[in-house]
């Protein structure tokens, strides 16, 4: 669907990516790919149309409550526009949520709403190059030096070491490091569902696809993690399955590596070290 199209626009392109759809039934359909978009932490916007204002909540024809839904669903922003003068904050406010933290959002906008005129503000831009990102220095020599020992002393201690790759480490162009990695390390490489091709099928150290719709996967893969004790996660957002055995407890070590720490990733698991860069490209072959 619309949802779906547009996450993968965002994350072929790397940059925003935005659906729309109509009230009732056609925003209900966006709801699986919204959700799947934030879990990826994929910045994207979607746009729905509501009932006018003054017939929300008492008549049922498509009255449905959107934002509440998506709200729920975990989406980091999910609003109504109950008055015209609220469009233009509230999309800065989502615009520059999806951009800056690679989220999710969502608007529904009344119909009565849609049509009626609005003044932009002369300070006030929309492009993405204009909104502020979290900074992120290059790592120096130190933090490289630490990230290598921190893996060379699991090493030596983990007799089940894996690789497991997130789709942003093929947007990194990280494919050729993390295949020289797990061959110096000898250990495998698995990654997401939509991770799939950051290292070659046919390289010796790929061991396949896990985490599929939720469950782990299949063959190799689950071996793979039901044997490891290390697990070095690569632009990995959701590593619940990587790390959590069915009760969602941590059972295995975590060494991270990102190119930005979402919230939340370091307060629900304990990483053993955390090696942030805003070039991997460079410092990962390092």
């Amino acid at each position: 669907n619309a949802s779906q199209a547009a996450m993968a626009y965002a994350k072929l392109h790397n940059r925003l990516g935005c659906c729309i759809a109509t009230s009732g039934p056609g925003a209900a359909h966006l709801l699986s790919g919204l959700v799947d978009a934030d879990q990826d932490r994929v910045p994207m916007i979607c746009i729905t149309g509501l009932k006018d204002v003054g017939s929300v909540r008492h008549a049922d024809f498509q009255d449905v409550d959107q934002a509440s839904i998506f709200r729920m669903a975990g989406l980091a922003i999910s609003e109504t526009v109950s008055h015209i003068s609220q469009l233009i904050p509230l999309l800065r406010n989502a615009l520059y949520t999806a951009i800056s933290n690679n989220r999710c959002v969502h608007l529904a906008i009344p119909v009565d709403i849609q049509g009626q005129l609005v003044t932009v503000p002369k300070l006030l831009n929309f492009r993405p190059e204009n909104v502020s990102r979290k900074v992120l220095e290059r790592a120096g020599e130190e933090e490289i030096g630490g990230l290598a020992t921190a893996i060379l002393k699991e090493r030596m201690k983990s007799q089940h070491m894996v690789i497991f790759c997130g789709w942003r480490a093929a947007a990194e162009g990280l494919g050729n490091a993390i295949e020289d990695m797990a061959e110096f390390l000898d250990v495998p490489v698995i990654t997401s569902f939509d991770g799939k091709g950051v290292v070659g099928e046919g390289n010796g150290f790929s061991f396949g696809v896990a985490g599929i719709y939720g469950f782990v996967g299949g063959g190799k893969s689950q071996s793979v993690l039901e044997n490891c004790d290390v697990v070095i996660a690569i632009c990995l957002p959701d590593m619940s399955k990587a790390l959590s055995d069915k009760k969602d407890m941590q059972v295995r070590k975590l060494i991270q590596i990102e190119t930005d720490l979402m919230k939340g990733d370091t307060s629900r698991y304990i990483a053993r070290h955390t090696f942030e860069s805003n070039d991997l490209a460079v410092s990962l072959p390092k």
